[in-house]
């Protein structure tokens, strides 16, 4: 999917690559094709040796004092969710069961 600047979602436009065609090469000479590509060649060991591998993922967690008790959110994939939703609507009982309400 790409997103607009206004947020919309659309479908990539479908490309045009001949699979069958690709898929009747050999490894050998899809390599070759690809090597005598200049604008698509392989990087160096030196230049592979310039990155960093590099986390997309990390875990963050922020401590939220709603009056008259603190509240503790994770903005990991956890059922916080339904804590935030307990207090932003006022409920008393710890939904989750797990005594971090």
């Amino acid at each position: 999917m790409q997103e607009h600047p206004d947020g919309s979602l659309t479908p990539l436009p479908k490309g045009e690559t001949d699979w069958a065609k690709i898929d009747a090469k050999s490894e050998e000479q899809l390599l070759e094709e690809a090597l005598s590509d200049p604008d698509a060649l392989p990087l160096t060991d030196e230049q592979l040796a310039q990155f960093e591998r590099v986390e997309l993922k990390h875990p963050v967690s922020i401590r939220l004092d709603v009056s008259p008790r603190p509240v503790r959110v994770s903005l990991t994939p956890t059922p916080t969710s339904v804590v935030l939703t307990a207090v932003t609507r006022g409920l008393t009982t710890d939904p989750i069961g797990d005594g971090q309400l």
